[in-house]
């Protein structure tokens, strides 16, 4: 049961970076700016565990979700989504790398 909870976290992971991809920037802006001052409680249940959390510096948190993009032999990069959340779980920022 796990394992199928994992696999299906990654595949609504891959449809939401497929379709932020397939959206542009400003569509991409707009989606993650939507989920600014929405509790961090919202987010695990919409995306799925993140692979890692880590404090955000200031009393928050960080909750970063990834996954590798092949392209082809072996060789790939790594897409990434960052949530800040503050003190009290509200998320405040968001970045990406490798959209």
């Amino acid at each position: 049961m796990g394992r199928l909870l994992k696999s299906l976290n990654i595949l609504i992971l891959a449809l939401i970076i497929c379709s932020l991809f397939f959206q542009g920037c400003a569509s991409t802006r707009e989606i993650m700016d939507s989920w600014i001052g929405h509790h961090q409680s919202d987010l695990i249940a919409q995306w799925g565990p993140p692979e890692r959390t880590a404090s955000d510096g200031k009393g928050g948190q960080t909750f970063l979700y990834e996954r590798f993009i092949s392209t082809g032999y072996g060789h790939g990069y790594i897409q990434s989504i960052m949530f800040y959340a503050d003190e009290n779980g509200y998320i405040y920022h968001w970045r990406t790398q490798g959209l």
